[in-house]
């Protein structure tokens, strides 16, 4: 997958980039991919080509979090501090707030009587 010729990101800024498999939707403010990931687990890395062959920039070996949960760095950039978030934050930084009282690991809400 190439991202548009004249895509650029800037020091600390944040993209959400689709692994959909549909390149074809990308413009310059939404990228697809043309692959799709794993679903449940893989490997991913963001490449840059130069003179001298392909230079790896940053890869994740990932397990997908539950449904509505995302996977990062905190603090943002530190991959020794990789991490399941409580909340997700497409397109910001990371938040690594825990889950809210009351909130069950393994269900979600639990109520109280």
């Amino acid at each position: 997958m190439a991202f548009p010729s004249n895509a650029t990101l800037a020091a600390g800024e944040f993209k959400v980039v689709w692994l959909d498999g549909e390149p074809d939707e990308t413009d310059m403010d939404e990228w697809h991919t043309s692959f799709r990931v794993a679903p449940l687990a893989g490997s991913l890395a963001l490449v840059r080509s130069n003179v001298t062959g392909p230079m790896i920039l940053d890869y994740l070996n990932y397990r997908l979090p539950t449904a509505g949960r995302s996977y990062g760095d905190y603090p943002d950039g530190d991959v020794s501090q990789r991490q399941a978030f409580y909340y997700t934050t497409p397109g910001a930084t990371n938040n690594p707030a825990p889950r809210p009282s009351g909130c069950s690991s393994t269900n979600g809400w639990r109520t109280t009587r």
